[in-house]
């Protein structure tokens, strides 16, 4: 059984690397490929996007005491969960600025932790930044009332989109709409993912914030960290719980002569600093990690130790009197 798994994982990095290679080749670029699409067939072309299966099981709202059941003839009583699947629209492989075509780790991992929080969801505002494909949005709708979905780019608009519309089955509000980090203020009109005056009301009532696999690079993470600051300091009308979902990218630099998640290591020192708007608010937030095994898997893949969940408080402050580090965005 070992040597079968060892071959199995063996031949799964074998094809990730001759997929991205035969990108690269073809498109005369340097494209990256998930983890998650190795099991997945390649398609024809470069660029190209394929549809992709993913089961999962809800999660049993009556199974959480560790103390088992047993019927009448003493045989314990199995948890049933129900078996459900999205049907989603991607890409195998791209270019860097396009990452949010593919499914990731992290999108997984929020996906799973929304199924999770029935309770805190039950008839809530959700909005995802950075929702990509919108996997994540899709679990999240299962539970809250209105979800908003937001990225940018009309191509990968679109895709996110038509697999809302293929995978709705809850009666839950899906909007997916246009947000720039860089220009945080939401584009009003009536053209495709636009926002109309509703959906700003809408957006200044979320009770929730989700991302997922935004952290890997410091320019995106300071366009995260602009964003999120924007919002609570400008938008929210209350103080809406973050989560965050990550993989921590392992490399080795120079400037630390060893393999480390130098994106990862940037994240948790802004986390350190308050961060100024463009307004002037100033807004501090506060961290607290969410241990990974405490949250039941619903979706089929790999966890590993690299995968973290980190739930984000932001407070807006009054008083610029503080010793803290400043962060403008």
């Amino acid at each position: 059984a070992l040597i079968r798994t060892t071959i199995i994982l063996a031949v799964r990095s074998i094809r990730c690397f001759v997929a991205a290679r035969d990108m690269a080749d073809a498109a005369t670029a340097d494209v990256v490929l998930s983890d998650v699409h190795c099991e997945i067939a390649i398609p024809e072309k470069p660029g190209s996007t394929l549809t992709s299966r993913f089961p999962f099981q809800l999660p049993c709202p009556d199974c959480v005491s560790s103390i088992l059941d047993h019927d009448d003839d003493g045989d314990v009583i199995v948890e049933r969960r129900q078996q459900c699947l999205f049907v989603i629209e991607h890409a195998m492989a791209t270019p860097l600025d396009s990452v949010g075509k593919q499914v990731w780790h992290g999108a997984l991992l929020l996906a799973d932790l929304m199924l999770n929080m029935k309770h805190k969801l039950d008839g809530a505002v959700v909005l995802e930044l950075g929702g990509g494909v919108g996997l994540s949005s899709l679990a999240a709708a299962l539970h809250a009332s209105t979800v908003i979905c937001t990225d940018i780019g009309d191509d990968l608009l679109h895709i996110c989109h038509n697999n809302i519309n293929c995978n709705m089955r809850s009666s839950a509000t899906v909007l997916v709409r246009s947000l720039d980090w860089l220009q945080p203020r939401p584009p009003k009109g009536d053209q495709s993912y636009q926002w109309s005056d509703h959906d700003l009301t809408t957006l200044s009532h979320t009770d929730v914030v989700i991302a997922a696999d935004v952290i890997y690079d410091n320019k995106i993470t300071d366009a995260f960290l602009c964003c999120l600051t924007h919002l609570f300091s400008e938008v929210f009308s209350k103080q809406p719980l973050v989560y965050v979902t990550l993989e921590k990218r392992i490399n080795f630099t120079l400037e630390h002569l060893a393999a480390v998640s130098a994106a990862h290591q940037y994240f948790m020192q802004l986390l350190k600093q308050d961060h100024l708007s463009r307004s002037g608010c100033r807004v501090r937030y506060t961290a607290n990690q969410i241990a990974v095994n405490n949250i039941k898997q619903c979706f089929h893949y790999n966890r590993n130790e690299l995968m973290e969940v980190w739930q984000l408080e932001a407070m807006k402050l009054n008083s610029s009197n503080d010793n803290r580090k400043l962060s403008t965005i």
